[in-house]
């Protein structure tokens, strides 16, 4: 019998290797509901035979041969000739056992690469990008996506649909362009990467807060980018914003698990060497470019922050010139959301919820838990306690993170007592 240990162990396994299982099989069928179907048989024989057997010391490389072994079965029988090349080197490497690890850990790198450059194709709308990448690319479940972005899951299943239809109707295919005269392409990858990060940054869904296997994954895509295309502000740029996210990772909890907000994390614990990197990063980017694209001016606030010695010492001016930049080339309310925090350290929290105000009339971000978060923030910066609670409750009705539920609603529960003694 399979026990509650197991099963979050193969869910764990699960969420790291989906997305290199899927590469590898796509490497060799060429086709996204045979590559879905192979990865799905793979994993099912994978738990069948592990909750017996046990899990190996070396899961992802059991998973790929297996994976290899399960395409090479595919080609013989689909008698798909005009690969029969790939069918003789892979099973040369397979009779090898893998012998040599690092080449193949580099076709997996540049599988996952080919992935990303596939679901983000011109061709497809930005959409189905991003559902395409999140699904296959970061393993995220329908339910996941649709709860990233704020819609349904039948909406994200349609898109996902409507795109793998695409993909084979147009024989989109999967390889990477000539990195000189694919600017369009390039950075629909960058924004999906980006994403991505910002996923594993913050998991939308589930217990776990941060899914690190995410956030390690798109550090070493943004590093292939680097390399596939050096010189490039935006790739700089990109690998500079997540060297600064990450330096903060391991402060975003307590020992006892729960979260622990910017304004509290302890900066000694920063690790000062990813900030260094990413500093090194943004100086070549701003090199290359003549003015900020989105990923620069996102890099360019979160090094503010990681220059800081304390939260209250943080260029909040700077902070805000550099949102309004942002705001101006995307319009996005949640940019216009994340500048009411700055707008609160410079003239003061009533300033700010006037503007939260303001945002939260849209029906856009109505449904949307932060913006409740940073208005329950304001509230109780004012000792507005039980106003602040209400929105605090309310954000943690919304939120799919279970931790992040728990912390909003003790948020909540510590403004209603504030109110009480008053």
């Amino acid at each position: 019998m399979i026990d509650e240990r197991s099963i979050d162990q193969f869910d764990t396994i699960w969420n790291e290797h989906y997305s290199k299982v899927f590469a590898t099989c796509m490497r060799y069928v060429h086709h996204i509901e045979t590559a879905e179907d192979l990865t799905q048989d793979v994993f099912e024989t994978a738990f069948s035979h592990w909750t017996k057997q046990g899990v190996p010391t070396y899961p992802s490389s059991w998973l790929m041969k297996v994976a290899t072994y399960r395409a090479i079965d595919n080609l013989r029988r689909t008698k798909n000739f005009n690969q029969k090349y790939e069918v003789l080197k892979t099973e040369y490497l397979v009779k090898q056992n893998f012998a040599s690890q690092i080449e193949q850990d580099a076709d997996v790198g540049n599988d996952m690469l080919r992935l990303m450059f596939m679901a983000c194709h011109p061709s497809l709308s930005k959409e189905s990008q991003i559902a395409l990448t999140l699904k296959y690319v970061c393993g995220l479940t329908t339910h996941d996506i649709a709860s990233a972005y704020l819609t349904s899951e039948v909406t994200i299943s349609q898109r996902i649909v409507r795109a793998k239809k695409k993909i084979q109707r147009l024989s989109i295919p999967f390889h990477l362009p000539d990195p000189e005269n694919d600017d369009q392409h390039l950075s629909s990858v960058l924004q999906i990467i980006y994403l991505m990060f910002n996923e594993g940054y913050l998991n939308s869904s589930g217990y776990q807060l941060i899914r690190h296997d995410l956030c390690h994954e798109s550090m070493r895509l943004g590093r292939e980018l680097s390399v596939w295309r050096p010189g490039h502000a935006e790739v700089e740029s990109l690998n500079a914003l997540m060297c600064f996210q990450a330096s903060r990772l391991s402060t975003r909890f307590n020992r006892e698990g729960e979260m622990v907000l910017l304004e509290h994390q302890d900066r000694s614990e920063w690790d000062r060497k990813l900030i260094d990197q990413g500093l090194s990063h943004l100086s070549r980017a701003m090199q290359f470019a003549k003015t900020p694209g989105f990923i620069m001016y996102q890099a360019l606030i979160a090094a503010q922050h990681a220059q800081a010695t304390h939260y209250e010492r943080t260029d909040w001016k700077t902070i805000i010139k550099l949102y309004d930049g942002l705001y101006e080339l995307t319009g996005s309310l949640v940019v216009a959301l994340n500048r009411t925090v700055a707008i609160s350290m410079v003239h003061g929290p009533d300033v700010a919820l006037e503007q939260i105000r303001q945002i939260e009339q849209t029906e856009r971000l109505r449904h949307y838990h932060l913006l409740y978060s940073v208005k329950g923030n304001l509230l109780h910066r004012l000792e507005r306690y039980d106003e602040a609670s209400r929105a605090f409750q309310h954000a943690s009705t919304l939120t799919e993170n279970e931790r992040e539920r728990v912390f909003l609603t003790r948020q909540a529960q510590a403004n209603q007592l504030n109110g009480k003694e008053r």
